[in-house]
């Protein structure tokens, strides 16, 4: 659903609600004031809607200048060699039929999908099209705080109610219960296991409540404050301080930078009921909301349940959302950045145009082919310069998007060495300067087109196994942007009329004029410990305007091969196999060793995957040649040859619906191949190359080495940083290289000659273990497997025991407590409290541990979020051991404020020991029963399951007959057993509890240590 058109921008800055990423966006002020003083901002706000019609307006005549005939039936221009066609550009676009949408009398609006993937099951989202720039001065924060208060009181469920009435139902809150909030919107999503009507009416009653009777009790509301400043302060750092600077001063007499979504904090510590009453009341009415269905039942039956829920009321007209002051690039201006914390320089050149139209017409989608193509040919012209390697820059791009749906910006970016800022600003500019004097080649664009072709073929195959919550999402995105909602077929109907009617001369005019800095924003971020100071704006403003007169020559085109092997190599051929009953995996042997599984699964049409493990890795490292692996990964990660580069690899399968990749980890090598059965072939071809004749490019290892360098500089700087250098320090013996962060005289050493040497010796030998899993013919996959991995020289077989003598390292005795501070600004302490586990191959302990991780963490929520407000996502997690035997972790990580420390650890401390002596309640068990019952009966259909079940079955020692008998197990477990196998690895000797905070802290902490959590043994 308009796959074509995405808003980047908007999508990177949602707030998530339970422990996701967010990064913070802006907001328009709304202003109250005297009737006289009313009129006058009316006055002003007209005039500034009329300067922004003009601006649309002049906007469209460039746009129609480019070629681009707007308004009637017109022939537009054709592709050169191409016969013009006829097209009624002002046609709107089809939407999509598998929709049912409807307005109940109330002004709600709704989309329900009948949709069997998953199977049996539903989910539900509610779009309120209001977000943090309707909010007042005083209300900063508010759109977001509104929607956690949604979980904190309503009409049907009470206070302190709702998450676990989802989760009883076995729904996961952060994963099946969740919401985010935006500039523009606030979106409230449920998934539930099964179509029942109760069910369906269980979740509509809690988006009934979230439209219009939410409580918003002042003591919940107080109660929420610490919560949010937590949150807030997860993302803290510089990175984020760059963010918010450079947002606040990007369009200057605009909200841009004034309505983060996370808010401040004088208005989170100070808001009150009322601002909630006056923008929820404003804001969440029925006309101004979208309640989304994608449910394996009869549409009928939602929509009634849609009526029958959310019908009556009056109908209050939809609110209209507050100019957000938004006016195009005038002049040129600099923003100029800096922090501590930065390491490398970025310079971005930006300008601000009027925002376009929806995409609602035939003619829209035209003119969003159109700056797409000539985005998509200028990146893939820098993605080959810096394959070539030598550039200034360590990397570049340039985008077209909507800012926050304020405005559309065009923009190019690039990022490296700050000592270099002034070349990275030259080289940026003569490239993006020589698209606009001599535009594209037509190869270049006949690239593009046979990408965007492919894709959308791709789009139209998987479309009816798609996923509910990628539906769900794509509808979401339309609806915020205003877009017609269309399916893949007819997206690719439409690509295959109007990509002939669009030649490389009107891409090239229309990315001239949108790219024209003339009038620009540069954006410049700088370490504030710079060599020489760090540049002013006039500095930046100087070099940049220089490098935007440069006029380079057009771009050379050089001549490519076409093939990736010249000839197919022998096959190999099987020498054992057999079929495991239950789960319907082929396992065998190649002739050459290789140990190998396939499973059949068409649950995600035209969709294969193919991943050849090989034992080996970082584990095979010594000090003498530490960071080797990582290094040769590159090999992979940028796939080269002896003969072909990485760019002659992209151009040869550009258009192929199946790509090749892999890397290099701990204790595995793994290259694999994904994407349409149709294209397998050639994805194959790839695969093979790197597995016979990988190159590690001069290229690739410079910009490695750099951004190496550059992050152990950063990493000494920021806490998250330091925490996880000591992290790996107090869980792994101080000696174990292996398992550290690289240091700076590791990257030194290396040198690309050395890794790829590595690299082609370990691959030559390294047991292998193969599975492909997905909707391919086993005949068609062993004809894969045997040509391109069976051709391979021989090897020993692989087994539980294969790299053994590298895997026996000693475990630090406990109890372990290390506290470390850093010189930084950022207010905010990372916090680990844990114990050792069990390894991997204990299948029931590790299931035990599994079930007590969620249960305790269930509990954290509770008591150290809710009630204490210690932490925003304070979670345990049990990783078992893999790689090192006994090195098995649970544990809780978190951030908090730094004055907090103590009393997190106490907390965490006495939960664990409460959950040692008394073990999980019977109604826990029921619910997280529940819960894995609802996982698992989702996860066993999904191929990437059984890509992880079977990857590497043998080389891990696993067992097919337990894969399948998990969900017997969870349903028998007894809250005793998980209470055994707790208090079997929550021994003094296994404790540890790590804090990293900031070397200056409130006054509030001078007195409070780590040490003030040792009471009663609790931390020893």
């Amino acid at each position: 659903m308009n796959r074509l058109k995405t808003d980047a921008l908007t999508a990177a800055v949602c707030v998530m609600v339970a422990g996701l990423a967010m990064s913070p966006s802006t907001v328009f002020a709304q202003v109250t004031a005297t009737p006289n003083v009313k009129e006058q901002i009316d006055r002003a706000r007209d005039e500034s809607s009329k300067k922004l019609e003009a601006e649309g307006k002049a906007f469209r005549d460039r746009a129609v200048k480019a070629g681009e005939k707007i308004g009637s039936p017109t022939e537009v221009p054709a592709a050169k060699g191409q016969p013009g066609e006829k097209l009624d550009l002002v046609q709107p676009l089809p939407t999509d039929e598998r929709l049912v949408t409807g307005t109940l009398p109330n002004g709600l609006s709704y989309i329900v999908v009948k949709h069997a993937y998953p199977p049996g099951r539903a989910a539900m989202w509610i779009h309120v099209s209001t977000g943090s720039l309707n909010e007042k001065d005083s209300q900063r924060g508010i759109a977001h705080y509104l929607e956690h208060m949604a979980f904190n009181g309503s009409e049907n469920f009470p206070p302190g109610s709702v998450v676990d009435f989802f989760q009883q139902m076995g729904l996961r809150f952060g994963q099946d219960q969740n919401a985010f909030t935006s500039f523009d919107q606030t979106t409230y999503q449920l998934a539930f296991p099964d179509v029942k009507p109760e069910t369906l009416e269980k979740g509509m009653r809690f988006f009934s409540d979230v439209g219009g009777k939410l409580l918003l009790k002042p003591e919940e509301i107080d109660k929420e404050r610490q919560v949010i400043l937590e949150e807030k302060r997860t993302r803290a750092g510089g990175r984020q301080r760059i963010q918010d600077y450079v947002l606040e001063h990007l369009v200057p007499g605009s909200l841009i930078g004034q309505r983060l979504p996370i808010g401040i904090d004088s208005t989170l510590l100070n808001v009150k009921r009322a601002d909630f009453v006056d923008y929820y009341d404003r804001y969440y009415v029925p006309s101004n909301m979208t309640v989304m269905v994608v449910a394996d039942t009869d549409t009928k039956v939602v929509i009634d349940q849609i009526n029958k829920t959310f019908g009556g009321g009056e109908k209050k007209p939809k609110p209209m959302d507050q100019d957000p002051k938004v006016t195009s690039s005038e002049g040129v201006r600099a923003v100029v950045a800096s922090d501590k914390e930065l390491t490398q320089a970025s310079i971005e050149m930006m300008r601000v145009w009027p925002k376009q139209p929806p995409t609602t017409t035939v003619g829209d989608l035209r003119r969003d082919l159109v700056q797409q193509m000539g985005t998509m040919a200028f990146n893939r012209r820098i993605g080959a310069k810096l394959d070539k390697g030598g550039t200034a820059y360590l990397s570049a791009r340039a985008s077209g998007a909507q800012l926050f749906n304020t405005a559309f910006t065009t923009s190019m970016d690039c990022d490296g060495e700050a000592s270099k800022w002034k070349e990275m600003i030259a080289e940026a500019a003569s490239d993006l300067q020589r698209a606009r004097l001599h535009g594209f080649t037509q190869r270049e664009i006949d690239d593009i087109k046979r990408e965007m072709v492919s894709q959308a073929e791709r789009g139209v195959s998987q479309e009816s196994t798609m996923l509910a919550a990628r539906i769900l999402q794509s509808m979401n995105g339309s609806i915020a942007q205003g877009d017609t909602l269309t399916s893949a077929k007819q997206e690719l109907e439409l690509l295959n009329k109007l990509l002939p009617t669009i030649g490389k001369e009107e891409i090239g005019t229309l990315f001239g004029q949108h790219f024209d800095m003339s009038s620009v924003v540069f954006v410049a971020e700088f370490p504030s410990e710079m060599a020489g100071g760090v540049p002013s704006e006039s500095d930046v403003i100087a070099e940049g305007k220089k490098a935007l007169e440069a006029k380079p020559a057009a771009e050379a085109e050089e001549s490519r091969p076409t093939a990736l092997l010249s000839t197919v190599p022998t096959p190999g051929t099987i020498a054992e196999e057999s079929e495991h009953a239950a789960t319907k995996v082929t396992s065998g042997w190649l002739s050459n060793g290789v140990r190998f599984h396939y499973r059949f699964m068409d649950y995600s049409k035209d969709q294969a995957s193919i991943t050849i493990s090989m034992a080996g890795g970082s584990i095979a490292e010594t000090p003498a040649n530490r960071g080797i692996a990582e290094l040769a990964g590159l090999a992979w990660a940028k796939p080269a040859t002896s003969t072909l580069t990485s760019t002659n690899i992209r151009d040869i399968m550009n258009g192929k619906k199946a790509r090749a990749g892999g890397g290099v980890g701990l204790d595995t090598m793994t290259v694999s191949a994904s994407g349409s059965p149709t294209d397998m072939e050639p994805a194959m071809q790839q695969a093979y190359l790197m597995l016979t004749d990988p190159v590690v490019e001069k290229s690739a290892f410079d910009q490695w080495k750099v951004r190496q360098l550059r992050g152990v500089e950063e990493r000494k700087k920021v806490i998250d940083g330091v925490f996880f250098e000591v992290l790996a320090a107090t869980i792994y013996p101080e000696s174990e290289v292996r398992t550290r962060p690289l240091t700076a005289d590791e990257i030194n050493k290396q040198t690309p000659e050395a890794s790829q040497k590595w690299l082609r010796d370990a691959i030559a030998t390294a047991p292998i273990e193969v599975t492909i899993v997905g909707d391919i013919s086993k005949q068609e996959a062993m004809k894969l497997l045997t040509t391109y991995v069976g051709s391979l020289p021989k090897r020993e077989r692989i087994t539980s025991s294969t790299l053994d003598s590298l895997r026996h390292i000693a475990r630090p005795k406990g109890p372990r407590t290390v506290e470390k501070t850093v010189d930084t600004e950022t207010d905010k302490a990372n916090v680990a409290v844990g114990f050792y586990g069990c390894d991997m191959s204990n299948v029931t302990e590790r299931r035990n541990l599994v079930i007590g991780s969620r249960i305790v963490s269930t509990r954290m929520l509770k008591l150290i979020r809710e009630e204490e407000a210690l932490a925003y996502s304070p979670r345990a997690s049990f990783r078992p051991g893999v790689e090192f035997p006994g090195f098995g972790t649970f544990a809780m990580i978190t951030q908090t404020n730094p004055t907090k420390i103590p009393r997190l650890l106490e907390l965490t401390w006495k939960l664990y020991d409460d959950f040692a002596k008394d073990g999980p309640t019977e109604e826990e068990m029921s619910t997280v029963k529940k819960q894995m019952a609802n996982e698992l009966d989702e996860q066993m259909r999904q191929p990437q399951f059984w890509q992880a079940q079977t990857a590497l079955t043998t080389y891990r020692g696993s067992n097919l007959d337990d894969v399948m008998g998990a969900s017997d197990y969870y349903q028998n477990l007894s809250a005793k057993r998980v209470q055994e196998t707790f208090n079997k690895y929550y021994v003094p000797e296994g404790k540890m509890a790590i804090a990293v905070k900031p070397a200056r802290v409130k006054e509030a902490e001078k007195s409070a240590s780590v040490d003030d959590a040792k009471k009663d043994g609790k931390g020893n």
